[in-house]
């Protein structure tokens, strides 16, 4: 029941907060925000307290492979923005992907789940280094860095909207997954069901520019947020539960700290 309701609140939670960051301190820094594992965090550790260690380390290798979606989601949506200014022709195009993304999934996880540990990181600092956080000047967008900005942000009415949204999403997401095992529990927990509703909105309201900054802060944590389900799908058997975590946190943040030290060296201005 504990489990249920974390990952029924957790969610529009985490939506309402990252609206906060993006009118406080700008699209890259709740881009970030909604990449951390706040929601797959205490889903785990709830289902480790509720059903076992066992049924915790396959659903947080089921949250590792989830971040597969998560990467794949965050790059198809920003290079959608390029091409049309429109978030719904972006989603048509983006969703079927994630599906079939998401069915490979699935399959491998059992399968070979730290093959696809070997596979999202290097991704992901791939597509970090091929991506230059430049400004962007197009039709009704301001040339400027969206990444320092502090201004604008969703509404009151907008940031309700959105919380309802991911509210009904996770919902159905757990209606239709409770019975089908902690793995795809897992992956379903790491579905970028936030990103999914907070990106669009920023789209339509600020323009592709600030939604690529949004999209690409949450890539800057995806390494992090996988070495966070690896350590803890590893240590949680044999050092326990809250050992495991704190392990996992602690790795999180180093390799958070350490992927953006790269990335702002990597892209730093010659001189």
């Amino acid at each position: 029941m504990e489990a249920l309701l974390l990952r029924l609140l957790f969610p529009p939670l985490t939506v309402l907060l990252a609206g906060w960051a993006q009118h406080r301190l700008g699209p890259r820094r709740s881009g970030q925000l909604i990449g951390l594992p706040l929601t797959s965090g205490p889903f785990l550790l709830v289902l480790a307290w509720g059903e076992g260690v066992p049924a915790a380390t396959v659903a947080a290798r089921g949250v590792l492979a989830g971040q597969l979606l998560v990467l794949a989601f965050v790059t198809l949506y920003a290079l959608g923005t390029t091409a049309t200014s429109r978030p719904l022709h972006v989603m048509a195009c983006v969703v079927p992907t994630l599906l079939v993304v998401g069915a490979a999934t699935h399959a491998w996880t059992d399968r070979a789940p730290w093959a696809i540990a070997l596979v999202v990181v290097p991704l992901a600092l791939l597509a970090l280094a091929r991506w230059r956080p430049a400004p962007f000047a197009g039709r009704g967008e301001r040339p400027r860095d969206h990444s320092l900005s502090t201004t604008g942000g969703p509404s009151a009415r907008e940031l309700t909207g959105r919380a309802t949204l991911t509210g009904v999403l996770v919902a159905t997401l757990v209606a239709s997954s409770s019975v089908l095992g902690p793995s795809l529990a897992g992956i379903l927990a790491a579905v970028p069901l936030v990103v999914s509703v907070v990106v669009p909105g920023t789209h339509r309201h600020e323009g592709g520019a600030p939604a690529r900054t949004l999209l690409r802060g949450t890539l800057a944590v995806v390494p992090g947020t996988a070495t966070f389900a690896a350590v803890v799908a590893v240590a949680m058997g044999p050092l326990g539960v809250g050992t495991a975590l704190a392990l996992a946190l602690a790795s999180m943040l180093l390799v958070n700290q350490a992927v953006g030290r790269l990335d702002r060296l990597h892209h730093r201005p010659c001189r």
